[in-house]
């Protein structure tokens, strides 16, 4: 129940004692997000755990075109 609110508002959820759970429009992307998350997992590792943080107006612009790349690839314009 948990992981099913989680994946309402986003496109993964960390399980504890368990992994990641990745949702997406095909199997492709599901592995993309899955093997991103790997990577920025391992980038906060090799930092010492002490990442600094984008601000805020970083974060949405990012959001922004990544939601517009989406839309691009399944032909949402």
């Amino acid at each position: 129940m948990r992981v099913t609110k989680a994946m309402q508002n986003h496109d993964m959820a960390m399980l504890a004692n368990h992994g990641q759970v990745t949702g997406a429009r095909n199997f492709d992307h599901a592995i993309q997000n899955a093997e991103f998350f790997e990577l920025a997992c391992a980038i906060i590792v090799r930092n010492g755990n002490n990442p600094k943080l984008m601000a805020k107006k970083v974060v949405k612009d990012l959001l922004t075109l990544r939601r517009a790349r989406q839309g691009q690839e399944s032909g949402i314009v």
